[in-house]
């Protein structure tokens, strides 16, 4: 079988769809510090920022994202015996130093200015696990790390793991399982106590996007393509989405940010001429 090279209007695809996403979590962080700054002031919030617009969906998109670039870059990996170390190498080399320096930073401003910051505190097991990337309950609650930003790194290196640990299987196999782990996992996720806090974290559904990105990972190096017009069908499903489609469905949460993720990386990389 012969493997697709992509083509330059690929990666320009690619990146607009990262710029997006990155121009939708600065909005979602915007929105959020404005309301909190009102409560704080005790002013009436804004009617501008109790928007109803998924904005999560950056996050989901760059998760997507993740599962398909995972499986795509790592097709020289499969079924060696040290795929795993090339695998984790280029993982820690990308994501571990910038982030270990920005939590430095926290840290440090912890130190210095303890009551510059609301919900981070210098405890030293929350230090250590941040920094390690294990989730875990900060002491003034909730499942982030010291830099709360990062909460979604705890998730990527879960999966790096397990996808590094089966990089000597094919790369079907590795899909299979992986998926049939994590639809598992999403499954059990209503029934886990929470005073199990680590797994209850990991089993959030939104593990399933990593899924969907390797499954369409697969599809694409096996050379399927959607019509010369999916494209445009795509964009304008993705927009009636983001405007029209209620936060919450039957009371799940977050639906339109999954189904526009979903869609958004399929159709950019299977439609044909991109």
């Amino acid at each position: 079988m012969t493997i697709e090279t992509p083509t330059k209007p690929y990666f320009e695809s690619l990146q607009i769809l990262r710029g997006i996403a990155a121009l939708s979590v600065v909005i979602l962080h915007v929105l959020h510090e404005v309301n909190v700054t009102a409560i704080k002031m005790a002013v009436t919030v804004p009617s501008w920022v109790e928007t109803q617009l998924p904005f999560w969906v950056g996050v989901h998109i760059f998760f997507v994202l993740s599962g398909f670039l995972m499986v795509y870059t790592s097709q020289k990996l499969f079924e060696t015996s040290s795929g795993w170390k090339t695998f984790l190498k280029k993982r820690f080399q990308r994501i571990v130093p910038l982030y270990w320096f920005y939590t430095t930073a926290m840290v440090v401003v912890i130190l210095i200015l303890p009551s510059a910051l609301d919900t981070a505190s210098l405890d030293w097991a929350h230090v250590i696990q941040s920094y390690l990337f294990i989730p875990h309950e900060r002491p003034s609650g909730g499942m982030k790390p010291i830099l709360a930003l990062g909460w979604t790194l705890n998730y990527e290196m879960f999966f790096y793991v397990i996808f590094a640990a089966l990089l000597f299987l094919s790369r079907t196999k590795l899909i299979i399982l992986i998926s049939a782990l994590f639809i598992g996992l999403a499954a059990s996720y209503t029934f886990i106590s929470s005073d199990w806090a680590m797994v209850k974290f990991l089993s959030n559904p939104i593990i399933l996007e990593f899924v969907a990105g390797m499954l369409i990972a697969n599809l694409y190096i096996n050379n399927l393509r959607l019509p010369s017009w999916g494209l445009l069908i795509g964009i304008i499903l993705c927009l009636s989405i983001f405007l029209c489609m209620p936060f919450k469905i039957m009371g799940v949460p977050y639906v339109p940010s999954f189904l526009i993720a979903i869609i958004s990386v399929a159709v950019l990389v299977l439609a044909k001429n991109n």
